[in-house]
Order: structure tokens, then sequence, then C-alpha cells
């Protein structure tokens, strides 16, 4: 197709380049799923050792799997009991990605182009993530 009659969407890609949309929407996919990995990883010490950490090394303001596990043992016993690595927290665990993917779509919109399968990778990642994990 030549160029002068390029769709605008197409005209964003070529722009970028492969290489930059590669890392763009894989640097955005990993700072959406950190949240995920710190939540429901078995390894809290994995968790924390994730690749992506921000480069100046501020400390999240968001929960990570010790400050959850110990405000629900002082709130539910039979809860305290469950390992993020079981079975048990599958259902969670989609809940969680339901409402972010949800909220993605909402927020970002209007920035990803869809032939950049942004929502399609993000699901990707956080299925091998759940994978892993169990």
């Amino acid at each position: 197709m030549s160029r002068m009659f390029m769709p605008a969407n197409m005209a964003h890609e070529d722009a970028l380049g492969d290489a930059l949309l590669t890392t763009m929407t894989t640097d955005f996919i990993a700072d959406h799923l950190r949240e995920y990995d710190q939540l429901y990883n078995p390894s809290p010490a994995a968790a924390m050792s994730l690749k992506g950490k921000s480069a100046a090394g501020n400390k999240s303001f968001k929960k990570n799997a010790s400050d959850i596990s110990s405000a629900s043992s002082s709130n539910n016993k039979n809860t305290s009991d469950i390992k993020p690595a079981s079975l048990e927290t599958v259902e969670h665990r989609f809940t969680w990605y339901r409402n972010k993917l949800r909220s993605l779509q909402h927020q970002f919109a209007h920035v990803f182009p869809p032939a950049w399968n942004v929502q399609y990778r993000l699901t990707f990642q956080f299925l091998e993530t759940t994978a892993r994990h169990l």
C-alpha cells in the first residue's frame, strides 16, 4: 500500500517503528500488571524483584501481598489460610483482571489504535503470569 494512501491508524505504527511500538506496549502492560503480581505472586520476594520497577526506586502507593494478608488475617481467620497460589484465589484473580481491563479500556480508549492489540497482549500476559503463579 502506498504511504500516501495509508490509513491514519497505520501511520502511527509506521512513524513509531516496530521496536518503539513493542517497547511502549510491553512497558504499559508490565506497569499495569505489576499490581497483580504484588497481590497474587506466591513469593513476596519474587513480586518485589520484578523487572520494570521504577527507575527512581520510589515505593509504590499500591498495597503488596504482605499488607493484604496481614489485614485479612486480622479481619477474617478463614481467609488467612488461603495461599495466593491456591485455586481458591482464581475467581478473585479473574475478577481483579476484569475490573482492571474495564478501567484501562475506559482510561485509554483513544490512546492505542486497535491494530496494536494492547487488550489482547495484556490478557495474554495476565494468563501467562497466572499460570506461572499457580
